[in-house]
């Protein structure tokens, strides 16, 4: 009984008349989420160049800890804060 309503829940997602929706939507999720990579690899690199020409950072900026924070930010985005866990 459960794979018999699992296969009609299959089919209804499939054949949904949602699907143009559906796939406009994880488009525009999906172009979001390389802009968002684009600027934030600029940003990191133009401030990279920035402290190699001698301009003040703060010590913490590139250390690891930030690297992690900027990639949580960046996966967030690219899945609009969606599916936790």
């Amino acid at each position: 009984m459960e794979t018999e309503n699992q296969n009609t829940e299959n089919k209804n997602f499939y054949n949904n008349e949602n699907w143009d929706e559906r796939m406009k939507e994880y488009q525009t999720r999906h172009r979001n989420g390389k802009i968002f990579g684009g600027i934030i690899l600029f940003i990191v690199g133009a401030a990279y160049l920035a402290k190699e020409m001698g301009v003040f950072f703060p010590a913490w900026l590139f250390t690891w800890q930030m690297f992690l924070i900027v990639l949580g930010l960046f996966v967030g985005v690219k899945n609009s804060f969606r599916n936790f866990g």
